[in-house]
């Protein structure tokens, strides 16, 4: 790029030397092109780079652990204790494989797979707990804050509740996220696959913590409907 230039330099300082009155005609017209070809930012050579795109099925390998995503649905049903008004999930399943010697847990788990379309509003974040209960008694429905990351964790085909992984071993993990009700089931979701950054100290006061780090990966996924009749079960 620098011998370009310089290139570039020499020839013009050359032209100018041997044509000064062609010089001011093409000065007049070459100036306002790089003026507005450096206002658009053709000068700037971009840094910022999303994550790549990657296929269901794909392994991606994190800092801490390898992730391995193969299905999401949508359901009106949770492992949780079902009640009157509840929210519908998506729950997204994927094998997960800790590679760092320390068990991992859901906190930090959390931060591998994340869904930037479900991340809360800054008004819904700032909503009053009292407006969220009055909703909740006039309209029998639970309102739901949504992260972009999962509300619950299950680990196994029969979906307990996970607290932690152990190094080494392969683990069927179900990220599961809370869904409002007035929500239309979605067809398709796009997902987030995120590195982490090693804080040996943290402001939490934990030490060895692994933090969420930038998204690596993504990858849009068909959603299965997976709805079961209500029991109001309370």
């Amino acid at each position: 790029m620098f011998l370009w230039r310089w290139i570039i330099s020499s020839r013009l300082h050359q032209f100018v030397r041997n044509h000064p009155k062609s010089a001011g005609v093409v000065a007049a017209v070459v100036t306002p092109l790089i003026v507005l070809t450096a206002l658009l930012g053709g000068f700037n050579t971009s840094t910022e780079v999303g994550p790549a795109e990657t296929k269901v099925g794909a392994k991606v390998e994190l800092g801490p652990l390898d992730v391995t995503v193969h299905s999401a649905n949508y359901t009106n049903k949770s492992p949780a204790i079902s009640y009157k008004g509840h929210p519908y999930y998506l729950m997204v399943r994927a094998t997960v494989v800790v590679k760092n010697d320390e068990p991992m847990d859901a906190s930090e788990l959390k931060n591998a797979i994340t869904v930037p379309a479900l991340k809360a509003s800054e008004e819904s974040e700032n909503t009053d707990a009292g407006e969220l209960l009055v909703d909740m008694v006039e309209n029998d429905v639970i309102p739901v804050l949504t992260d972009d990351r999962a509300n619950n964790m299950y680990v196994g085909t029969d979906l307990e509740y996970l607290s932690d992984l152990n190094p080494g071993v392969p683990a069927e993990v179900t990220f599961a996220w809370d869904i409002d009700r007035k929500i239309e089931p979605m067809k398709n979701v796009k997902i987030e696959i995120n590195d982490y950054e090693f804080a040996p100290l943290t402001t939490l006061k934990r030490e060895n913590k692994w933090l969420r780090g930038s998204g690596v990966a993504a990858m849009e996924l068909p959603v299965t409907l997976k709805m079961e009749p209500e029991d109001d079960t309370l």
